[in-house]
Parts: structure tokens; sequence; C-alpha cells
């Protein structure tokens, strides 16, 4: 019964996300001009400017999101808590990486060092989180937890290959040697003559949240397969 809660509560989050994704990205360009992008722009960014009540809406619903993950967690685990502490481990950084993500969607980057540090944490939160998932699913491989028995394992194999390939695509993300110099700006000649500066089509600190964020998310389907199959 509680995983499928849990799946009710992560398509749940999906949706919400996709309301306020829609909604912002709609009054972004008619604030900036310029239609948000997952390429160049960051998570805080749907977030800028808002005042009064739309900041407050904007605000509750993410505070909804994240909890509704963290929840997540817990149910869809909740019946292997005894078998072993991988699933304590898998909860807690779960939940650790939605509170820094919320962080990550409020912080401005003019608050640069808090703003890199939040990232970080959202990172290695992300990372821990998926190789305790790799972890945990050889326990339905080698059958140590009784409602296993029936497990397919091949099943548990595609769970263990893709957490790898995520994986390698976050260290990937982490040591792309261009992120040291993600500030960087583009050069732009003007009509009118003079030199201004603005982001390229791809500002690669911007699309490393996202991808985290996403790696995140995707993360948890690997989570439901192994405890509803």
């Amino acid at each position: 019964m509680f995983p499928y809660v849990a799946l009710g509560s992560y398509l749940a989050t999906f949706l919400l996300f996709l309301i306020i994704y829609l909604v912002n990205v709609r009054s972004f360009k008619d604030e900036y001009g310029d239609k948000f992008s997952f390429l160049r722009h960051f998570p805080f960014e749907l977030d800028q400017d808002k005042k009064g009540d739309h900041k407050f809406i904007y605000r509750a619903m993410l505070i909804l999101i994240f909890a509704l993950m963290g929840v997540s967690y817990i149910l869809a685990l909740k019946e292997y808590f005894k078998y072993t502490t991988l699933t304590y481990v898998i909860s807690v950084f779960g939940i650790l990486s939605y509170l820094s993500l919320f962080f990550l969607a409020i912080i401005d980057t003019r608050f640069v060092k808090i703003h890199l540090i939040v990232f970080g944490l959202n990172f290695l939160s992300t990372l821990v989180n998926i190789l305790s998932i790799i972890f945990f699913a050889f326990y339905f491989i080698d059958w140590k937890i009784p409602t296993a028995f029936d497990y397919p394992s091949w099943l548990g194999y595609i769970v263990v290959a893709f957490s790898i390939i995520f994986v390698i695509a976050l260290l990937i993300i982490m040591f792309n040697p261009k992120l040291k110099d993600w500030a960087k700006l583009e050069k732009q000649v003007n009509s009118d003559g003079t030199i201004s500066y603005r982001r390229g089509k791809v500002f690669i600190l911007a699309l490393s949240e996202w991808l985290t964020i996403l790696i995140n998310h995707l993360s948890f389907i690997f989570i439901l397969l192994l405890v509803l199959v």
C-alpha cells in the first residue's frame, strides 16, 4: 500500500512543478522579454522579483513539492527499514537533496558563495542517494529481502546499470572544466555600435543545476521500480 501512495505523491510533485513552470515561464517572458530556458536560466530565476501574494504562493508550492517528495521517500521505503540501514541512508539523503533544492530555487547568484555551497550540497546528497540505491538494488537481486523472492532480478540489474550511468553523468557535470568559468559572459555588438555582455545560449552552471535536479528526480523512479514490481 505505502509504495503506491508514494507513487501518487511523486506524480503530484511532477504535476505541481509542471504548473509552476508553465505559469512562471509566461510571466518571465512578460517581465524580461526573454523566453525561460533550462539551458541558460537558473531555478531561482522563476522566483526572482516576485512580490507579495505571488511570491508567497510560489514558495508555498515549492515547500509543498519538497514536502511531498520527502514523504514519498519515507512511504516508498517504509516496509524495508527493518531489512537494511540503506533505506535510512536513501531517505535521509533524498530528503536532504530536496531541502537543498528548495534553497537553490530561492537563493540568487548575487550571493555567489552561498549559492555554490547549496549547489554542492545538492550535488553530493544526490550522488550519495544514487550510490545507496545501487547497493539497495542488490538486496533484491540477491533475495536478501523476503518480499523479493518473486522479484525479477533482471530489473534489479537495469536499476543498477542506469544508476551507474547517472553517477557517471553527475561526475561529468561536477568535473566539467568549463564549470570553473561559469560566470563568463559573451560579448555582443549592438546595432548602434555599443558593446554589451550577455549569457550565451548555454550557461554552464544553470544547466548543471537543472541536470542535477533532473537526475535526482528520476532516481526516485528506480526506488519505485524496486518496491512496486
